[in-house]
This record gives C-alpha cells, sequence and structure tokens, in this order.
C-alpha cells in the first residue's frame, strides 16, 4: 500500500479534542508561555522600580534571560507545545530588551537596535517554522505589547514603525510558509489599531511619513503574502479558506481608511494625501497584474472621493486653501482616469478599466464643481468640461482603431464615449441657467443613441436609460413653473426649452429603431410624446396668463377648452404619423391623448367652467363667439378623429362611437348654449324657457340628426347615423313634452306674434315637423334598423305639423295670447275645416307621391275632424255654422272616397260583389 500522503510540516492532522485536553493540554502552555514573557518584561520593570540595576545590566540580564529561553525552548522542541511555548516567550523577551536598550536607554544605536530587532524577528521566523504556531503567536502578542509596557520617553514614529513593520514583515513571513492565514489577519489588524492609536493629538511633521510608509509597506506585504500564481485557485486547492483570496482587498481596505482617518486628522495635509495616492497607484498596479484585483483600484476610488467631499465641506475660504483643492482633486482624478487608461492595453478586461477612466474623470469634475461653485469667484467650469471632453475623444481613438482586436473593444470604447458626451453635455447647463439641464440630458442621449448606432457599440445606449430619467424628471416636475419662460404666447422658453429635448429625443429613437433597439426606441418616442402633451398644456396655460404658469387665477372656458382643442390636434398627428410610417407608440399614445382631451372638454368647458352657471360672457355676436371656440371647434375634431380612427385598426376603431359621442354631445351644448345666448345675451341666465326657445333646440336637434343622416350615408359611416337616430328620437321626445306639452301656449302666458300663420308658431312647430318628415324620408333610404324608425318619426311630424294647424286656428281668432278668451262659433268651426283641410291635403299628397304614411295618416286626421263635427259641432255650433259644418264635412268624405276609389283602389272597385 502507498504511503499516506506527507503533510507540511507544523500542520497537525485534524483530531478532534476533548475540552479537558484543549484546557491542560493546549491553552495551558499558551498562558504560560504569555506568562513567561511578561514575567521577564515585569522583572525587569520592578528591578528599575526599585533602582536595584543599572541600565546595562538591566538589558544583559533581560537578553540573557530570553536567549535561555530561547535555548531551553529548542531543547524542548520535541516535546509537544512546551518547548515551542518557551521559545515564543524567549522572542518577546529579547524584542523587549533590544527596544528597551535602543529607545529608551540609549546604550545602543538606532543602526544597531534596528539590526538586532531585525535579528529577533528572523530567529522568532525560524523557530516558528521548526516549533510550531505557538512560537508565532505569543512572539508576535508580546511583540505587540512591548511598546505599550515599556515606553520610551520620546516616542519617536520612525524607530516605532519601522520595529512595526519587521515585526509585521515576520508574521507575514510565517503565515505564508505555513498558511496561517489568521495569524495573518490578526497582525493586519494590531499594525492599524497601533497606527489609530498613535498620537491622537495634533501630528508633528514626521509622524504623517513614517505612518504612511508603514501603512503602504504593511499593505504591499500583505498581498505578496496572499500572492497566487493562479489567482484565488491555490488557495481552494490546499485547503487554506476562501478568504485568503480577498486578503489583498481586505489589508486594502484596512489601510485606505486608516490613512484616510490621518487624512482627516492632519487637517488633510498634502503629505498624508500623497499616501493616498500611493494607495491608488499601486491598487492600480496591482489590478493591472492580478484579474483578481481588479476591484482595488475602484476601493480607493471611492474612499478618496468621499474624503475629497468631506475636505470640501471645510474648505477655508480662501485662495490657497482653494488652490491646495483644486490641485489635490485634479492629481487624483488624473491618476485614476489615466491610469484606467493605460491599463486597458492587452488587459484581459479592458472595458473594465475604460470604465474606471470614464467614471473617475465626470466624478472628480462633479466633485469639484458641487464643492466650489457656490464660492466666490469665476471659474471656467464650461471650459474646461469641453477640454475634457476633447480629452476623453482623444483617448478613445486609439480604441476605436483597435476595438477589433482588444477584447470587449466595444464597450471600452461605449465608455469612454459616454464620459466625452457627460462633459459635453454638462457644458451647457453649467453655463446656463437650470432649465437647460433637461435640454443638456437630451442632447446626451441623442449623442449615446448615435454613437451606438453609428460605431456599432450597443452598450451606448445602456447609459440613455437613467438619462432619460433624469429628462423627465427635469420637465416634469413642478419647478417647470418656477422657470423664466417669458411673456409672449408660443415664442418663448417652452418652445425651444421642451422642443429641443423632443427633438433630440425623436431623433435619438430613430437611432435606436435603425440600430434594433426596439424596447428603447419604444420608451424615448414615448418620453418625446409625454413631453410634447406637456408643452402644449404650458403653451395654452402660459397664453392665458403671460405673467407666470402659477399664478393668474381660475380657468375660463375658452382656456378649459383651448387644452382639448390642442390635445386632439396632437394627437392627430400622431397617429397620422404612427399609421404611415407603421409606428405603434405614436398611434397608442394619440388613443390615450384622445381620452385625456374628451376627459378635458366633458368635465371642465361641458361641467364645471360651463357658462350657464358661471355666470361668463360669451360674446354678443351670434355663432361667432367664445361658444364657437369652446364647443363648436372641439365638436368637429372629435368628429373628424372618429372618422379618422374608424379607418384604423381594430383597437381605434373601438374608440371611434366613444370619440363621436363626445364630439355630439359638445356639438349639442354648443347649439343649445347658442340658442340660450339668442334669448339671454351675452352673459348666460339659468332662467325660464318659453316654447319657442323649447322648439329652437328642437330643431336643432332635428337638424343635426338630419346632417349626420345625410353624411352618414353618403361616406357610409355606421357612427354618424346611430347617433342621428338617437338624436332625432331624443328631439321628438323633447318637442312633444316640452312646447307640444308642458310649455305649450295653449295655457301657458306667453306671446306667439300677432301676424297669422307667420308667427312664432311656425318655426316651434312647423320647422321641426318638416324635419321630421325629411328624417323619416331618409330614413327609408337606410338599413333595415333604420327603415323601421322611418313611420314613427315621419307620423311623429305630421302630429306636430296637426299640432301647427290648430294652434294657427287659436291664433287667427285671438291673437298674441292663445290662453285667453272664449271659444266662439266660428272658431269652433275653424277647427273642423282645418283639419278636414289638413286630411285631405295628407291624402292628396300621399297618394300623388305613393306615400303610404302620409295616407295613412290623413285617416286619423280625417276620423277626428268626423268625431269633433257629429260629437262636438251638433251640439255647440246653431244656425249657418252647423249647416256649414256638415255640408263641408260631407263633401269632404265624399270627395276623399272618390279619391280612394279612383287613385289607390282603382284596381278593385270595378270587380264584381
Amino acid at each position: 500500500a502507498a504511503p499516506p500522503p506527507a503533510t507540511r510540516p507544523g500542520l497537525a492532522a485534524p483530531l478532534t479534542a476533548g475540552f479537558e485536553e484543549l484546557l491542560g493540554a493546549r491553552l495551558y502552555v499558551w498562558l504560560g508561555a504569555i506568562a513567561l514573557a511578561l514575567a521577564g518584561v515585569f522583572l525587569v520593570r520592578y528591578a528599575i522600580d526599585q533602582g536595584w540595576l543599572g541600565p546595562l545590566v538591566r538589558v544583559g540580564l533581560a537578553t540573557g534571560f530570553g536567549l535561555s529561553l530561547l535555548g531551553v525552548g529548542e531543547r524542548l522542541r520535541r516535546v509537544p507545545r512546551i518547548g515551542a511555548a518557551l521559545s515564543a516567550a524567549g522572542i518577546a523577551v529579547l524584542f523587549a530588551s533590544f527596544y528597551a536598550a535602543t529607545e529608551l536607554y540609549r546604550l545602543v544605536s538606532p543602526l544597531t537596535g534596528f539590526l538586532l530587532m531585525g535579528l529577533t524577528a528572523a530567529t522568532g521566523v525560524a523557530l516558528s517554522l521548526r516549533q510550531g504556531q505557538i512560537v508565532a503567536v505569543v512572539g508576535l502578542i508580546g511583540g505587540f505589547l512591548t511598546p505599550l509596557l515599556v515606553q520610551p520617553g520620546s516616542e519617536p514614529s520612525r524607530w516605532l514603525f519601522a520595529y512595526l513593520s519587521l515585526l509585521l514583515l515576520a508574521a507575514l513571513a510565517v503565515s505564508r510558509e505555513r498558511d496561517w492565514w489568521p495569524l495573518a489577519a490578526a497582525s493586519l489588524g494590531a499594525s492599524q489599531l497601533w497606527v489609530l492609536a498613535w498620537r491622537p493629538g495634533a501630528y508633528r511633521p514626521g509622524d504623517l511619513t513614517w505612518l504612511g510608509i508603514f501603512l503602504l509597506v504593511g499593505f504591499l506585504a500583505f498581498v505578496a503574502a496572499s500572492w497566487q500564481a493562479d489567482g484565488g485557485a491555490a488557495a481552494e486547492d490546499d485547503g487554506s479558506p476562501v478568504w485568503l483570496a480577498y486578503l489583498g482587498q481586505i489589508a486594502l481596505s484596512a489601510s485606505l481608511l486608516v490613512q484616510l482617518r490621518l487624512v482627516a486628522a492632519s487637517d488633510f495635509a498634502s503629505s498624508a494625501w500623497l499616501f493616498i495616492g500611493l494607495l491608488g497607484a499601486a491598487a492600480l498596479l496591482l489590478g493591472r497584474l492580478r484579474e483578481d484585483f481588479r476591484a482595488m483600484p475602484w476601493i480607493t476610488l471611492l474612499g478618496t472621493v468621499l474624503m475629497l467631499q468631506g475636505w470640501s465641506e471645510r474648505l477655508p475660504d480662501t485662495a490657497l486653501a482653494e488652490a491646495r483643492y483644486i490641485g489635490t482633486l485634479s492629481a487624483l482624478g488624473l491618476l485614476y482616469a489615466g491610469g484606467g487608461w493605460a491599463a486597458l492595453w492587452r488587459a484581459p478586461r479592458p472595458a473594465g478599466w475604460c470604465l474606471l477612466s470614464a467614471t473617475s474623470g465626470v466624478g472628480v469634475y462633479l466633485l469639484a464643481f458641487a464643492s466650489l461653485d457656490g464660492r466666490a469667484g469665476d471659474r471656467p467650469w464650461g471650459m474646461v468640461a469641453i477640454g475634457l471632453a476633447l480629452g476623453y475623444i482623444a483617448a478613445g481613438l486609439p480604441v476605436l482603431r483597435r476595438r477589433a482586436v482588444l477584447r470587449d473593444g466595444a464597450a471600452a470604447l461605449a465608455y469612454l464615449a459616454a464620459a466625452a458626451t457627460a462633459f459635453l453635455s454638462l457644458a451647457v447647463p453649467i453655463e446656463l441657467p437650470g432649465e437647460w439641464f433637461s435640454a443638456a440630458w437630451a442632447l446626451e442621449i441623442l449623442a449615446l443613441c448615435w454613437l451606438a448606432w453609428r460605431l456599432a457599440v450597443p452598450q451606448l445606449r445602456r447609459l440613455a436609460w437613467p438619462l432619460a430619467g433624469l429628462v423627465a424628471l427635469g420637465l416634469l416636475g413642478p419647478w417647470v413653473l418656477a422657470y423664466p419662460i417669458g411673456s409672449l404666447p408660443i415664442v418663448n422658453w417652452l418652445l425651444y426649452g421642451y422642443g429641443l429635448p423632443i427633438l433630440a429625443l425623436a431623433s435619438a429613437a430613430y437611432a435606436s429603431t435603425r440600430a434594433g433597439d426596439a424596447r428603447l426606441s419604444a420608451v424615448l418616442q414615448g418620453l418625446a410624446i409625454l413631453l410634447a402633451a406637456v408643452m402644449v398644456a404650458l403653451q395654452v396655460r402660459q397664453t392665458f396668463h403671460p405673467a407666470a404658469l402659477s399664478e393668474g387665477g381660475g380657468m375660463d372656458l375658452v382656456e378649459a377648452s383651448s387644452y382639448g382643442i390642442a390635445w386632439l390636434l396632437l394627437a392627430f398627428g400622431l397617429s397620422r404619423v404612427g399609421r404611415g410610417r407603421a409606428l405603434w407608440v405614436p398611434r397608442r399614445a394619440g388613443l390615450l391623448l384622445i381620452g385625456l382631451a374628451g376627459f378635458t372638454l366633458l368635465v371642465w368647458p361641458a361641467l364645471a367652467v360651463n357658462p350657464l352657471w358661471t355666470a361668463q360672457p360669451v360674446g354678443h355676436l351670434p355663432i361667432v363667439n367664445r361658444l364657437l371656440w369652446a364647443y363648436g371647434l372641439p365638436s368637429l375634431l372629435a368628429f373628424g378623429l372618429a372618422v379618422w380612427l374608424d379607418r384604423g385598426d381594430a383597437t381605434e376603431r373601438r374608440l371611434a362611437p366613444s370619440l363621436g359621442g363626445c364630439g355630439l354631445l359638445l356639438l349639442l351644448l354648443h347649439i343649445g348654449l347658442e340658442i340660450r345666448r339668442g334669448f339671454s345675451g351675452s352673459v348666460l341666465s339659468y332662467g325660464p324657457v318659453d316654447f319657442f326657445e323649447a322648439g329652437g333646440y328642437g330643431v336643432a336637434g332635428l337638424a343635426l340628426g338630419l346632417a349626420l343622416l345625410y353624411a352618414g350615408r353618403r361616406w357610409r359611416l355606421v357612427l354618424p347615423r346611430a347617433s342621428a337616430l338617437l338624436l332625432i328620437v331624443t328631439a321628438l321626445t323633447g318637442l312633444w313634452l316640452l312646447p307640444g306639452l308642458w310649455l305649450n301656449p295653449l295655457w301657458r302666458h306667453v306671446s306667439v306674434g300677432a301676424w297669422p300663420v307667420f308667427n312664432r308658431l311656425l318655426p316651434a312647430f312647423g320647422l321641426p315637423a318638416l324635419l321630421a318628415v325629411l328624417a323619416a324620408r331618409e330614413l327609408a333610404r337606410g338599413e333595415a334598423p333604420e327603415r323601421a324608425w322611418a313611420r314613427p318619426v315621419g307620423a311623429q311630424g305630421l302630429g306636430l305639423a296637426l299640432l301647427l294647424v290648430t294652434l294657427e286656428v287659436r291664433q287667427a281668432f285671438h291673437g298674441r295670447f292663445l290662453d285667453t278668451g272664449a271659444l266662439g262659433s266660428a272658431e269652433n268651426y275653424s277647427y273642423s275645416l282645418a283639419w278636414v283641410l289638413f286630411a285631405s291635403l295628407l291624402l292628396v299628397a300621399g297618394v300623388n307621391r305613393g306615400n303610404l304614411l302620409a295616407r295613412w295618416a290623413s285617416l286619423p286626421v280625417m276620423l277626428i275632424a268626423v268625431g269633433k263635427v257629429f260629437l262636438y259641432d251638433t251640439a255647440s255650433l246653431a244656425g249657418l255654422y252647423r249647416v256649414m259644418s256638415f255640408l263641408g264635412l260631407g263633401l269632404s268624405l265624399i270627395l276623399l272616397g272618390w279619391i280612394y276609389q279612383r287613385f289607390v283602389f282603382g284596381d278593385r272597385v270595378d270587380r264584381p260583389a
């Protein structure tokens, strides 16, 4: 059988140690070693306090004691743990002895003391490699505690941190050799604590230098100790902890944090910033050399920027302080921007280095601007931004030429181009007022999308997403109301403050579409359309309130309707563009705008600011007044858009009836309010209505319905015909309920006019009757559902004509007021005569025109006349009026019978009975 694999020295096989073994065989030994080391230290301290021994004797005895411990430990090194404990104690005693001889008693020169401590460290490392981890552990504990227990009088930083450096290097060497990485981590923490504890008050000039060197050396030592030729793979292969692969980053973070504290404690001294820069340079170099160290530059960059921000908050308002700040900030920004660009060549991931370069350049510039822009003095921020943009463009040209051979060359070029466009866009708002920020961001989106398309660098388009959010935030927030817009309508800041971003976003959407990014294109199109809708609304508001958008009082009728008109026009333009270019975003956005416009028109002009109850003047001229703009124009636009949508896709066709209904409602409001204006004047009042005004509403409804019927049949449109039928039925119902019954001048004391026939009765009843007959004829030409309504509508028209004839007879005998005066014989006879003549005319017209409805309508009218003559005239008339009534009725009936026989049933009268 093959022998078991040998283990590395010092790596004990895994044992399941019980509590007793841990306590008695291990812990006691460790505590004993520490106690021996401290015994030596305190023995020397006691002898000093008692004055027994001189400095030379003290150091000699301590050195002898330490060497004795080392000798005994080496002699007993084969005894588990005992020898290692004695050797560890000896190392600690020797460290204390040599440090005291150098710094406390000045028995040896600094150079000699330095060499002795180095020799002690080397001895400890050598012994730990032979005797085990306890030697290193106890030696390091004693070594780190020695400066606290035996304090020199002057506490010079140079030799203290030289001593700590040697101690740390020794610990790392042992950890590296024997894989004692927890020991390395403990040494790192102890060394950082020493730096933090050193001189909590003011620093002397030399302290910062030695502290910085110590931190830098310690960080590099940790990186060297944890270096693996194959990245972190070796740590996993030999059983080392997983966090070993991140030991370099941990050491860097610890050193950076401590160094940043030194920077703050030193009042941001230049020497402290120098070591921050050296740490950053080391991080850049290591990140370039090792792929698993690529996060190091980002760590140092973040810490540096945060500290620079803290410095800016405490920066004195002096030219010298600002010059130091700008110089430090520029140097550090150049370090990361230039270092990132230099590191990209032949790097495994050049895109990451370009991202570091771009981020550091833009971030440092923004930090400088935010820190110094509010201070006194004129600084050319815009020119600096343009210069930096040119610098990034120049840096991107070599990447562009070698993009094909670079790994992720497109992404690398994208980050540099993004930095250049960012600086170009920042130059405009920095030099101009804040209302131009959104325009600059929109231009940057355009530049990014155009470059992504033309250079085939899709990564650039990812940067457009957050910028689009910034554009929306800048132009959709309430702060827009405070911008200096100007007093001119249309030609003001809104035109170019919104127009420029809209054009830029639309162009960027086009470039994204050409590049194949449909999602970004849709978002940019939607944002451009949203901004256009907001711009239109703000332009309307500014037109009516030129002083300021947020001032000027409430909204009147014309302003309220102007929003809907503007949005309807914009919606039509979007729908037309979308349909012509097969773009779904404008088409769907147009539908949303149509819904918004319809809601606005129905809520505000129709309800909230309706002049019936707001007492707003609408104008003295008929038709050409404020009502035409508020209701007439929106209704025409709504009808036109409904027809347009009815020819579109399924979604558009579903919206067309609703839009048509909205237009119809607005048109009815316009006509009704226009009629009301004719009776009440410029200021509409919600007062009483007589039969004449009510008849006007009916005439308007019937005329509009007839026009819609004709238009629907002429252009084969279903929506207008359906709306017309509803309108006609509603108008006829209203005519019978209001002028025909409720407001009838027979029982309402209202003037109908002094002239016979040509008076107010004729337009109130005669014109609706004529329109109803014409509507019935038009319905008879339509489809089956419409034809079914033709006869009922025609019958209503003939009924209104009969009512007109009756009221005209009453007016002929009583003049202006029909509700006064008794019924005389002549008037009574005239009703019979008028009804008989009306029935005769209906029959003649029906026979002559072949109109079945007129013939049928003549029958009930004649029956009414017959009933009146036989049932009423017989009792109420006397003399010649009774004779004439029956004579006229008889002759009329005979004549009507002959007409029926001759012209209606002529083919049947000759048949045998």
